[in-house]
């Protein structure tokens, strides 16, 4: 069984996780346990118990939760460790974008998918698409936003945990076992199965990171602007004071005609 090795400090990880974001928090600790039932906060938790406790201890608790989650405590810790450095670099590129899709198109495209050029905006959908670990199987996906709000990041999220959640590895390979020359069945369901746990589970976190900076990056905006208004409008004020004063003095020196 793979036991943590790197002897890299668990609490320096917490310390990354604490600092996002709640949303992109719960993204990064849940990513592939939250499909179980009733884990939520699981992830969190079982990372903050491993750090107080003993060497014995946490053999103990690695080993539970590979039982219950069927991955290596290692491997997971890596993914959450990633995703708290992925969320500190796209907070700065979702700066350079001026629309949500954009930004998460930019995102996806950066984890290997293929983004469709056509217009999110009309179409009310983003075409993503990657050849599959084992088969090279063409795999297109659809994150669906027709009757959702495009600029909306609650409905950018449920578009993307409803392509994730409703996405059956075993039933899609079915259906591609059907196309000629396709591989035996049991060959595509062990490739989408492997497809769907290292690429499709992530589209969730990518959208969630991405998501969670633009909602940063929009109220940031928004202070900015009130701050401006407030800047114009006290300036107003000012030149309408001083104005004021000047046409008081006028009046007094007997200048004004």
């Amino acid at each position: 069984m793979d036991f943590p090795t790197t002897g890299r400090p668990i609490g320096q990880i917490i310390e990354k996780l604490d600092s996002l974001p709640n949303s992109a928090r719960d993204a990064a600790v849940n990513n592939s346990i939250v499909l179980l039932d009733n884990l939520g906060g699981f992830g969190e938790s079982v990372l903050k118990l491993y750090n107080e406790s003993s060497p014995s201890a946490r053999e103990a608790i690695a080993e539970m939760f590979e039982l219950v989650c069927n991955e290596s405590f290692d491997n997971w810790m890596d993914r959450v460790e990633r995703s708290c450095d992925g969320f500190s670099k796209q907070k700065e590129v979702v700066r350079e974008f001026d629309t949500l899709p954009e930004a998460i198109a930019d995102a996806l495209d950066s984890e290997g998918w293929a983004v469709s050029d056509d217009d999110v905006r009309n179409l009310g959908y983003l075409e993503i698409e990657r050849e599959t670990d084992l088969t090279g199987y063409d795999l297109i996906l659809t994150i669906d936003l027709r009757g959702k709000d495009m600029d909306s990041t609650s409905d950018w999220m449920t578009a993307a945990r409803e392509l994730v959640y409703s996405w059956d590895p075993v039933e899609e390979a079915l259906i591609a076992a059907g196309c000629p020359d396709a591989p035996s069945v049991d060959r595509i369901i062990e490739d989408f199965k492997s497809t769907y746990e290292s690429s499709i589970c992530g589209i969730e976190a990518v959208c969630q990171i991405v998501t969670s900076a633009w909602d940063e990056k929009t109220a940031t905006d928004d202070i900015h602007s009130e701050s401006l208004d407030q800047i114009c409008e006290h300036a107003s004020d000012a030149i309408d004071e001083s104005a004021s004063i000047c046409v008081d003095m006028q009046l007094d020196s007997g200048v004004v005609r």
